[in-house]
């Protein structure tokens, strides 16, 4: 655990998932709850699955007395946890850095891997301030998720309509439409559906759109892509908060609509988030990073390994149990051969990786092969983790070397030849 966090100015740097200690008033801990608490009640699905098997870090953000280190009545000490996102919260003329729990030139390459050709990113990627980067490069991870579905795969959804037609159309409302007849209108009061494109779903793009094309650190050719992407919606409505309780069913989810929304909703959650009726105490931009890590290393393997193997991420189900999802499915000649998990965690040993060799294990038995990957990362680039062997099946272990030592490049070439040479032996 830290003990009081960096301060520079009116900024103070934390890790995600480590405890810092903060001196904070009564109302500042109150907000930052309460603000945990609405970001909680917005995880998309996946996120819920990744934080479902630690109970804690459920509430997204902890703030729990310190008492050991009061400073005063008026200024209590806490235990401040913002668990596996990165971002910035303002609070009051502070703002609190949530910076990545792996060193930030890696974690920055990583996710610009995620949202754009990685063949376009050989180089050391310009640092920029966390509070800027992290919320831009969701944009453009938004951005470019959208541009197969705006304008022409937009899907259409039916919803419930109650009007005044000229003709009976869907259920006719008697009672309202006998009423209108005794004042001698001869048109009908009906409840029907209408198959449109102003839905909750798109509300939610459009308005993300709206959003995105507003962040001044943005490129200018970015707000443009935005503002274009909203204009070509004019069918859409307009959102409201009640919108964001819709979720993608399974038809928009195979029309691509999962990591759309999951990144509208960031955007959407985050963008000017206040607490304590309207006084902006407290707002937020808060990224959940294990899946945009996840993303990033599967569009490195992609990239890397296509020529021969192909590299996907596939569910089996399992039933009556949950259905074991691995992030990479290595297949070769049409046959799956290895699967592959990637864990946004530090690890130096297998004991660190304990539960997630026990997972890799279930996600080759669904698979039906014998050999698995635990992909996470390493501060020390001595460390390396030696094949477990449990009954038939393998388990290797690929770290990928965040030191600060080694160039998130040199990293990642290093990264590809350890995944190569496991693939083929």
């Amino acid at each position: 655990m830290s003990t009081n966090s960096e301060n520079s100015g009116n900024f103070e740097n934390l890790t995600e998932s480590k405890a810092a200690v903060l001196f904070l008033s009564q109302e500042e801990a109150t907000a930052l709850r309460d603000l945990g608490r609405s970001f909680a009640a917005l995880r998309s699905s996946q996120e819920r699955d990744e934080e479902q098997a630690n109970e804690s870090e459920a509430s997204v953000l902890e703030c729990l007395r310190f008492e050991e280190a009061d400073r005063s009545e008026d200024v209590l000490a806490y235990k401040v946890t913002v668990w596996n996102r990165v971002g910035a919260i303002q609070l009051g003329d502070r703002t609190l850095l949530i910076r990545p729990k792996i060193e930030f030139d890696h974690f920055i390459y990583v996710s610009e891997l995620a949202i754009g050709d990685p063949r376009t990113r050989e180089r050391d990627p310009l640092v920029l301030e966390p509070h800027q980067s992290f919320r831009d490069l969701i944009a453009r991870w938004f951005l470019n998720a959208i541009d197969r579905l705006i304008p022409n795969h937009l899907i259409r959804d039916y919803y419930e309509q109650l009007g005044v037609l000229p003709a009976v159309r869907g259920a006719v409302i008697p009672i309202a439409t006998t009423r209108r007849f005794y004042h001698g209108r001869l048109d009908v009061v009906c409840r029907y559906d209408t198959f449109e494109l102003d839905h909750a779903l798109n509300r939610i793009l459009k308005e993300a759109c709206l959003r995105v094309a507003n962040f001044e650190t943005l490129t200018e050719a970015d707000r443009r892509r935005a503002r274009s992407k909203a204009d070509a919606m004019p069918q859409v409505g307009p959102f409201g908060r009640a919108d964001l309780i819709a979720k993608p069913d399974r038809r928009a989810i195979s029309e691509g609509y999962a990591t759309p929304i999951n990144l509208a909703r960031s955007i959407i959650a985050s963008e000017g988030r206040s607490i304590e009726g309207g006084r902006q105490l407290a707002y937020a931009f808060l990224q959940f990073t294990p899946s945009i890590i996840e993303e990033g290393i599967r569009k490195i393997l992609k990239l890397a390994l296509g020529e021969i193997w192909e590299v996907n991420k596939r569910s089996y189900e399992v039933q009556p149990l949950k259905s074991a999802t691995p992030d990479l499915v290595f297949s070769r000649s049409g046959r799956v051969e290895v699967v592959g998990d990637v864990k946004y965690k530090v690890a130096s040993e297998w004991g660190r990786l304990h539960d997630d060799v026990y997972q890799s294990i279930y996600f080759a038995t669904a698979a039906e092969v014998h050999r698995s990957l635990v992909i996470a990362f390493t501060n020390d680039d001595q460390v390396v983790l030696p094949q477990l062997r449990v009954g038939k099946n393998t388990v290797d272990g690929v770290l990928w070397d965040a030191s600060k030592s080694v160039s998130p490049v040199v990293a990642r070439r290093r990264f590809i030849d350890d995944v190569w040479s496991l693939l083929t032996k």
